[in-house]
């Protein structure tokens, strides 16, 4: 329908709307709302003639809202009218807006992408004739400026720009939401959105910020996609000109859930294998590996963040790292986790730099400003990110992670942009060894490229092995084959239901109780007095960072059983998930001692062979003007360490820049 509105019969019809609904108007203006906000379903419940002409002709029956606003006395001068819902005919997802909508009023719903920054746009112009001296004022629909075409004198041209009427505008990208996608594989598509007036006041800013979920209504128009005013164009962009923006929460993802699914949750925590049982429906497809899905299941519910001393949140989110041969199924085990999680993205680090994870700035094609998109990190604020080939990115990629994985957010300062973004996102990353196949016979940090400061921001790490061992093959062959049969039913939790069994316990906030104190504190300072010198160098068994893990996987056990006070049991099950990664690569098996600094490859026992070989070198130095011969270190030292040992440490020596090698099998101490 495209009729036009009968006006005065309009104005007397919406006066009447505004004066049923004063109340609940006015309450809108004392809760800080500075526009005048109309519910679709009120206004269809009193005239659906207005409310179909605020879809088919949404601008002018607007334009007429803010007419009859001004006529009536109790409102404020120069609201502006917004819509708070919309039929639900008119929520549209992204990539299903057609020509048919352009000129409807209608929603979308995602994630901003990018958002440039607030510049002034020309909305009337006023022109004087040199002729007559008519003022004539022009609208600025266009990107172009329109002049007058023609005055009443007859003059056609030579008009004379006298003033304009400006407000502000600002352009923001929203890319759809990664759940909304039925067919998971398609890449999310994006739409343009223009802000202006009052939606782009300070108020409204922490809204407008990238990696935030937004709802937005508004009018689709079209932009012509060149600029050559001589010749017409016959291909156009889209855009949403916005009438008003709504905040999306997040935290459970907007997941529905039924009073009967509600209770069949609280069954499933009262379980007293609850661990169990929800460890074995993370990838059930995938035989074995029982802690590893343990401390996944863990990170699927998170910590619980609390506000420390110095006004500082502490970090909730739970990073993981799976390190093992080909063929493991750590891919496997890290798209079913995608699925589980209510907010998650997955990338693959050989397509992925650190900009694409984190946040860039790039030139905005209808402002012409530099404008901050945000990366996937960034984009999964509040959720999960999934990092498959993690080896595979560069090591400068991988320290753009560092900030986001301990602090929740990320800073950017480039072009003209500084700002900080939220980035309070899980990650759980899988990587290769080095050389192919994990060796049991060499060091963790030897066979993983990743830099010790990167390494020990993870909460966990777990090496998965593909060793061969008759019986777990053969159960790993009937697993396979079960998943081709027929009417194979194991008793898991459907991953449909997992889902909200997440989001429902990450309502909880536990807190620590003194007990789960005691026994925390009581395993800390135990190991930490474990502490014994190997080789000169003192051991550290366990250090402040690995105790601010065991608590977030204390909480995380707590939210599992929907409570909101952590109890012995759930310390006890942390305990049991941080000994099980310290065996895996924290033990130093020589010296029968866990040693946090192994997993870096610096373990006390390293750093006293190093110290070692470092003064030999030094005492041959004199004998050779300081380019000492590799061979003659290993004379030196035949009795101590094999001659592989020496090369080995002289390497990590010339590494970190405490050596070079001036010729082929010599090494100069800096």
């Amino acid at each position: 329908m495209d009729e036009p509105i009968e006006q005065e019969d309009f104005l007397n019809d919406v006066k009447e709307f505004l004066e049923l609904n004063k109340r609940k108007i006015r309450k809108n203006f004392r809760d800080g709302s500075k526009a005048l906000i109309i519910d679709f379903d009120d206004l269809l419940g009193h005239s659906p003639k207005i409310a179909e002409n605020l879809i088919e002709l949404p601008e002018e029956t607007i334009q007429l809202f803010e007419v009859a606003a001004e006529e009536t006395t109790w409102l404020p001068d120069d609201v502006r009218a917004r819509l708070s819902s919309i039929s639900k005919s008119q929520e549209i997802k992204i990539r299903h807006i057609r020509a048919k909508y352009i000129g409807k009023m209608i929603s979308i719903d995602g994630i901003i992408r990018r958002a440039s920054e607030i510049r002034p746009m020309t909305t009337n112009i006023k022109f004087e004739c040199p002729s007559c001296g008519t003022i004539i004022s022009v609208l600025q629909l266009k990107k172009e400026q329109s002049v007058p075409k023609r005055c009443s004198c007859g003059r056609k041209a030579g008009f004379k720009e006298i003033a304009k009427d400006m407000i502000d505008a600002q352009i923001i990208v929203v890319e759809e939401a990664q759940d909304s996608i039925d067919d998971g594989g398609s890449q999310p598509k994006r739409l343009n959105v223009l802000l202006k007036e009052d939606l782009t006041d300070i108020s409204m800013n922490k809204m407008v910020i990238p990696g935030n979920r937004i709802k937005i209504i508004g009018t689709l128009e079209t932009v012509e996609m060149g600029n050559n005013s001589k010749k017409p164009l016959t291909r156009f962009d889209l855009i949403i000109g916005a009438n008003n923006l709504i905040p999306l929460e997040e935290d459970i993802d907007d997941i529905q859930i039924t009073e009967e699914e509600e209770r069949e949750i609280i069954e499933i925590s009262k379980k007293p294998d609850l661990l169990d049982y929800l460890s074995k429906s993370v990838a059930p497809s995938v035989y074995g590996n029982e802690d590893i899905k343990k401390a996944l299941t863990f990170q699927l519910f998170g910590g619980a963040s609390q506000r420390r001393s110095d006004g500082s949140m502490s970090r909730e989110q739970i990073h993981g790292l799976l390190v093992g041969d080909p063929g493991v199924a750590k891919s496997v085990i890290l798209k079913y986790l995608k699925e589980l999680s209510n907010k998650s993205r997955y990338v693959s680090g050989k397509g992925a730099s650190g900009v694409g994870l984190t946040a860039t700035a790039t030139m905005d094609d209808l402002t012409k400003t530099w404008a901050l998109e945000a990366g996937a990190m960034v984009l999964a604020n509040n959720g999960s990110l999934f990092i498959d080939e993690f080896e595979k990115m560069s090591e400068e990629d991988r320290s753009n992670l560092h900030e986001g994985m301990s602090v929740g957010t990320i800073s950017v300062s480039k072009a003209s942009i500084q700002a900080t973004l939220n980035a309070k996102t899980s990650i759980l990353a899988a990587a290769n060894p080095k050389f192919g196949r994990f060796d049991i016979d060499k060091t963790f940090a030897s066979q993983i490229n990743l830099a010790p400061s990167l390494l020990s921001r993870f909460d966990f790490i777990f090496v998965m092995r593909d060793v061969p061992e008759e019986i777990r093959d053969t159960a790993i062959a009937n697993k396979i084959f079960d998943e081709h049969m027929e009417g194979n039913e194991e008793d898991f939790l459907e991953k449909n239901m997992y889902r909200k069994y997440v989001a429902y316990a990450k309502s909880f906030k536990p807190k620590l109780s003194q007990a789960s104190i005691g026994v925390l504190k009581k395993y800390y300072i135990n190991l930490r007095n474990r502490a014994k010198k190997i080789e000169g160098k003192q051991v550290i068994p366990i250090g402040a960072r690995q105790l601010e893990g065991l608590i977030r996987l204390s909480e995380a056990h707590s939210k599992m059983r929907l409570s909101n006070l952590v109890t012995i049991g759930d310390a006890e099950s942390a305990i049991e998930i941080m000994e099980a990664y310290l065996k895996e690569v924290g033990y130093d098996k020589e010296n029968n001692t866990f040693d946090i600094d192994k997993i870096s490859g610096n373990s006390a026992s390293q750093r006293g062979k190093m110290d070692i070989i470092r003064d030999a070198i030094t005492e041959l130095g004199g004998s050779y003007n300081g380019n000492v011969p590799i061979d003659e270190v290993c004379k030196l030292l035949d009795t101590k360490f094999t001659s592989k040992e020496v090369s080995d440490i002289i390497n990590k020596i010339v590494n970190h820049g405490d050596g070079f090698k001036p010729k082929k099998g010599c090494i100069h101490l800096m």
